[in-house]
């Protein structure tokens, strides 16, 4: 990731807060005897009680994904010994912490739905995965977010991509750096990526932590429902075998600092006219954070976007084609324009690919291409 989104502290947060709640504090203490009454279980949080009799009002789609498996799922963990819903609040806990599964990922051990489905199967506790996938993944459904209860609470999800918008004033996709983003001054908005896959992950679907908007390049045609934390590795041809998969590091959208990272190109001909992906080598660095590289360029194809860059019509032989035009109308050495070039990057590298375009540029030198 090429830097950090800046977090939005705003309304919606609230609904997080609330499904800790309901997990800690009425799914866990539910024993038998217990009566699932409304009012008594939610009489600390009475915004969530009112919100949940309003939508008890409402037979929609949204409202029934939320209170039948909240109340089925208060009946299934009477069953439970407090071992299992001590689990329970630490896989929670866990799977909330964004930070610590991307910085420790390869140290972490988060509950994944296949993970609960191992442990209790349908055949002795059925129904239950199932109440919890409905459950978690309706939190960020259109058919939930936009009912008049749940928004007269925590506010539409298109304030607060604007106020995201207005504070990560960029417009360009960090995850990616070649796309441009959608910002505040556009209706429509760019898609939320789950960074830890919703459909993989149970409890986060509405954490914001967990979600980082995506240019449609990056959200859409690479990373899609890739598993930042695990690598698959395909241990062996034979047939009737799963892949391996291996804990790993990924960038943190949210960290307080850059991430710094270094690129360099070696372009291995001098043809530039019919430069292919072939001819280019990209080289990330510092070697101190290595792991992350690694997880991102898997995620979002990263040396394989930035090569085709460099190939590019549009980008690298234009670059090239502007470097030997230009200097000479201003009379200078190409090697003169590009120290120009590098300034320009030095001020702002990512507008219009300036960091990918530094790195070419000087490929190209050590090259021999303005020899």
């Amino acid at each position: 990731m090429l830097f950090p989104y800046q977090f939005l502290d705003h309304g919606m947060n609230k609904m997080q807060e609330y499904i800790q709640f309901i997990l800690e504090d009425v799914w866990c203490i539910a024993v038998n005897g217990m009566e699932y009454d409304i009012d008594i279980l939610f009489s600390v949080k009475p915004d969530l009680r009112d919100m949940i009799k309003e939508l008890d009002t409402q037979e929609v789609a949204g409202a029934n994904n939320f209170l039948i498996p909240l109340h089925r799922l208060f009946e299934r963990f009477k069953l439970f010994n407090l071992a299992q819903k001590q689990q329970f609040k630490d896989w929670f806990i866990l799977n909330n912490d964004i930070k610590k599964l991307c910085e420790d990922g390869d140290q972490c051990n988060p509950a994944t739905y296949e993970i609960i489905k191992a442990l209790y199967p349908a055949a002795e506790y059925p129904g239950f995965v199932s109440d919890l996938e409905t459950f978690y993944k309706n939190m960020y459904s259109g058919d939930f977010l936009k009912l008049s209860s749940v928004r007269e609470r925590i506010g539409l999800i298109a304030d607060h991509n604007l106020k995201f918008t207005e504070l990560n004033d960029r417009d360009v996709c960090p995850f990616c750096g070649l796309s441009s983003i959608l910002n505040q001054f556009t209706k429509p908005r760019e898609a939320y990526d789950h960074y830890f896959p919703k459909g993989k992950y149970p409890f986060n679907s509405i954490n914001f932590y967990n979600l980082v908007p995506a240019c449609p390049h990056c959200n859409s045609s690479y990373k899609l429902a890739k598993d930042p934390n695990m690598k698959k590795i395909d241990t062996a041809k034979a047939k009737n075998k799963n892949p391996l998969r291996v804990p790993r590091k990924v960038f943190y959208p949210y960290a307080n600092d850059p991430n710094l990272i270094i690129f360099s190109l070696i372009i291995n001909t001098q043809d530039w006219k019919n430069l292919k992906a072939t001819d280019v080598t990209l080289e990330m660095g510092p070697a101190a954070i290595k792991p992350q590289l690694e997880t991102w360029d898997d995620l979002y194809g990263i040396s394989e976007r930035y090569k085709a860059e460099c190939c590019s019509k549009n980008s690298g032989k234009a670059w090239l084609s502007e470097v030997f035009e230009r200097s000479k109308k201003l009379k200078l050495s190409t090697k003169q324009y590009v120290e120009a070039i590098e300034l320009d990057t030095d001020i702002d590298p990512f507008v219009d690919k300036r960091f990918l375009r530094k790195a070419f540029l000087v490929g190209c030198i050590d090259a021999g291409l303005f020899d």
